[in-house]
C-alpha cells in the first residue's frame, strides 16, 4: 500500500494514490523541571527544532510545498526508549508509534529566528515555539490513513501525480531562487519518480510515499 520513493519508482507504484511528503525529524525527551518548555506541560514531553531561515531553506520550502501538495508533513518518533525502538522496529509499528505534524499550519520561518516543535502524547497536544502557537498533531499511522483518505476524490493517475509533483517542486524551488532554469525532464516514468526523490532529498530532505485507493486499509502497511 506504500511506496516509498527510495524503492517505490518501480511497476509497483499504484495506478491511483495520494502523494504524503515526509520529513523525518529525532525528538528529545525532556524529563527536567528546568526544560525551557516544561512549563507547558508540567510532565516530561519531546521537542525537536526547526532550522532557522537563514541557516536552511528547508522548513519554508516544505511550507511552500504544502500550499501545492496538502499532504507535507514533520514525523518524528512518540517513543524515547531504545527498548521500545527494538520492540516496535522488529514489529513494524514504528510509524504507528509516531506522530504527524502538518507543515502546511505551521508558520514559515524568518531570518535567524530559533524555533522547536513540542509536543506530548498523553494527553495529545503540541506548540511551535517560540511563539507557542499551538500544533494539530496525528498520532499514529492509522490515524493518518484515515485523513488521508478524505483526499480520494482529488487524486490522480500515478502519470498525472509525477507530472504534477515536477511542476510544483519547480515552481517552489524557482520562487524561493534555489534555481534559475527548468528542471530537465526524463522521458520515461520509473526516471521521473527516480528525480522527484533526489530533488526531495537533496533540496527538502524529505521522502515520498504513495497511498493506494486500490488496497486502502487504514490497518495494514505494506502490500
Amino acid at each position: 500500500m506504500v511506496e516509498e520513493a527510495s524503492k517505490g519508482f518501480d511497476v509497483k507504484i499504484p495506478t491511483l494514490a495520494a502523494p504524503i511528503f515526509l520529513q523525518y525529524k529525532i525528538a528529545d525527551y525532556m524529563i527536567r523541571s528546568q526544560a525551557e518548555q516544561w512549563k507547558l506541560f508540567d510532565s516530561p514531553y519531546f521537542r525537536f527544532s526547526v532550522y532557522p531561515a537563514n541557516r536552511s531553506p528547508q522548513h519554508n520550502l516544505l511550507k511552500d510545498l504544502s500550499q501545492k501538495e496538502p499532504l507535507v508533513f514533520y514525523c518524528a518518533p512518540a517513543f524515547n526508549e531504545y527498548s521500545e525502538y527494538v520492540l516496535l522496529h522488529q514489529k513494524r509499528l514504528i510509524v504507528s508509534h509516531s506522530v504527524f505534524i502538518p507543515i502546511q499550519e505551521l508558520p514559515r520561518n524568518v531570518g535567524s529566528d530559533k524555533h522547536s516543535i513540542v509536543f506530548q502524547i498523553k494527553p495529545l497536544k503540541g506548540y511551535w515555539c517560540s511563539e507557542q502557537k499551538e500544533v494539530h498533531l496525528i498520532a499514529g499511522w492509522e490515524s493518518l490513513l484515515s485523513i488521508i483518505v478524505q483526499f480520494q476524490p482529488k487524486m490522480d493517475s500515478r502519470d498525472e501525480i509525477c507530472v504534477r509533483i515536477l511542476d510544483h517542486i519547480e515552481i517552489v524551488l524557482r520562487e524561493n531562487e534555489i534555481l534559475s532554469g527548468k528542471i530537465s525532464r526524463p522521458d520515461n516514468e520509473a526516471s521521473s519518480w527516480q528525480l522527484i526523490s533526489d530533488l526531495l532529498s537533496y533540496y527538502f530532505d524529505a521522502k515520498i510515499a504513495l497511498i493506494s485507493y486500490e488496497k486502502f486499509d487504514p490497518f495494514q502497511i505494506g502490500d
